[in-house]
């Protein structure tokens, strides 16, 4: 995955990747990749991440989300700078991992090609982890939202979906199809044939 310059700031990418998703409401995360680190920050808080004082970054540290805090009346922090303060030469590198969460629940864990769903029955999340892996072929991948619903954007660096509108249309019907939800629509279906 090319790496973000150093001259580019997170609230550039912040704001690019926001106007990618084309509105972003307080159940929504975001995640953003910087070099081999992951940042996240919730619809609530990228509100301010894009004013000019840049006073919040959500950093994703296994599944504890501390925030980063600059001082007050400072510039936006380049990209490659906040990555040295958060994670500094001596911090042991890991395998490449993406949290996907949903409003601020963890959702699944990839490392490399292995998925792992957290906190909800796999069975629900079945038709997940094949979107993922397509979507984890693809290289610059800048960060994933979702929201409430379900419904997901995943981000390049310049802000740009990277799902077309067919493939996007699909990961939303399985994802509503995996839902208890959609599960007892299923059921309902079903009972009404053999009645």
């Amino acid at each position: 995955m090319p790496a973000i310059g150093e001259s580019r700031c997170v609230n550039d990418c912040v704001m690019k990747s926001v106007s990618g998703v084309g509105g972003v409401t307080e159940e929504m995360w975001v995640l953003f990749r910087v070099g081999d680190s992951l940042f996240g920050a919730s619809g609530a808080q990228i509100s301010q991440i894009v004013t000019p004082d840049f006073s919040l970054l959500g950093k994703l540290d296994s599944l504890n989300f501390p925030y980063f805090l600059p001082q007050p009346g400072k510039s936006p922090i380049a990209c490659a700078e906040l990555s040295r303060i958060l994670f500094p030469p001596e911090t042991p590198k890991v395998a490449s991992s993406t949290l996907l969460l949903l409003k601020q629940s963890p959702l699944a864990l990839l490392v490399g090609d292995i998925v792992d769903v957290l906190g909800l029955p796999k069975d629900e999340l079945r038709p997940l982890p094949l979107i993922l892996r397509k979507i984890r072929l693809r290289e610059a991948i800048c960060g994933i939202g979702f929201r409430e619903d379900r419904s997901f954007c995943v981000l390049d660096l310049d802000g740009d979906m990277l799902l077309s509108p067919e493939e996007r249309q699909e990961a939303e019907r399985l994802l509503k199809v995996s839902s208890p939800k959609g599960r007892r629509k299923s059921h309902g279906r079903k009972a009404t044939k053999l009645s």
